[in-house]
């Protein structure tokens, strides 16, 4: 059954030569598999929009299939012949801009552990560091040498063209120029620094701002500040936040403490002072005071960056003290007032 090429390519019988080809190529742009990754379904439209467009925009075979719904006898040769119009030709700028973004290289992205103590993650703090990176050879400006002249394999261009036949027809793409590495220019005399890599390695040293509220794990990142890379643009220097270890334990916004009392304090009640990343405390024992009752005190824990400020959460813990004889004594005498 013979298919009906107008209606594949939407248009209709009195379709001018312009109007079949605007419509072949918005609906090859939207088929092109290139678009449609082992996608079945688009690869046999986008072969029935080729064959299609192949036959009504060759006036000799449009001619035979008007009048006999054939190209039979006309060298018809199916997909991928396109009568000496290539889909380069068609597509020419849109698919070597969509293609060329996978040769630009991007340098490494580097990574730094930044170790914090409590203080350091309520209240932010600007950390000073140094690391090792690649960048731009300074002597040659990334170069390579000096004494430059036009590269004759791209003419200056600092990209070349590569028309590759496939199953879908021939695919124009851009790629950087091998040579001169996308420059235009090559150098006759090599840089004695670099040896001709137009790259170095350098020790930087960067002044980096903590916000308050950051947590272990989390990563700040610093854009342009990793390896750099000859034929493309700088990665990212990242940040990873590690927190030292303390008496007191954070738990997402909040902190813990323990707090040890006596058990005349726990008896009768006191006030005691109690050691906080935000300096001495004074808190309130209350009279019978159970081991393990937690005091909460609002807004002493760590500023989160997105929710506010967390608690300090403090956990009495009763401490039992040995005893002398006389303090038996007396001890013994009390025992039935606390009998449960």
């Amino acid at each position: 059954m013979n298919k009906d090429y107008y209606k594949i390519l939407e248009i209709d019988r009195n379709a001018t030569d312009e109007e079949i080809k605007k419509s072949y190529r918005k609906l090859a742009m939207k088929y092109h598999p290139d678009r449609n990754s082992n996608n079945k379904e688009a690869e046999a439209k986008f072969k029935d929009i080729a064959d299609a467009y192949e036959v009504l925009s060759d006036p000799k075979k449009k001619s035979n299939y008007d009048r006999f719904g054939t190209t039979e006898g006309d060298g018809f040769q199916g997909f991928g012949g396109f009568g000496g119009f290539g889909m380069g030709d068609i597509f020419g700028d849109f698919f070597s801009n969509f293609n060329s973004r996978y040769n630009t290289t991007k340098g490494t992205n580097i990574n730094i552990k930044i170790s914090l103590n409590i203080q350091e993650i309520l209240n932010g703090v600007v950390k000073k560091i140094k690391y090792n990176r690649i960048v731009k050879c300074h002597h040659c400006d990334g170069k390579g040498g000096y004494d430059m002249k036009t590269c004759h394999i791209c003419n200056g261009s600092g990209h070349k063209n590569i028309i590759q036949n496939t199953p879908f027809g021939r695919i124009q793409q851009t790629t950087i120029c091998g040579k001169c590495r996308g420059m235009g220019e090559v150098p006759l005399n090599k840089c004695n620094h670099c040896n001709g890599s137009c790259l170095e390695t350098i020790q930087e040293e960067l002044e980096i701002e903590i916000p308050a509220g950051v947590s272990k794990d989390m990563k700040l990142n610093k854009s342009g500040y990793g390896n750099f890379s000859e034929s493309g643009e700088s990665g990212d220097l990242y940040i990873i936040i590690d927190e030292i270890q303390s008496e007191f334990v954070r738990k997402g916004k909040n902190i813990h403490i323990d707090k040890y009392i006596s058990v005349i304090d726990a008896i009768l009640g006191n006030d005691v002072i109690v050691n906080t990343p935000h300096g001495d405390m004074t808190i309130k024992i209350n009279p019978a005071t159970e081991h393990g009752t937690i005091i909460n005190i609002k807004g002493k824990g760590v500023p989160d960056i997105n929710y506010g400020l967390g608690d300090l959460l403090i956990t009495i813990k009763i401490k039992i003290p040995k005893v002398n004889n006389e303090e038996k004594e007396i001890l013994s005498k009390l025992r039935k007032s606390f009998e449960v």
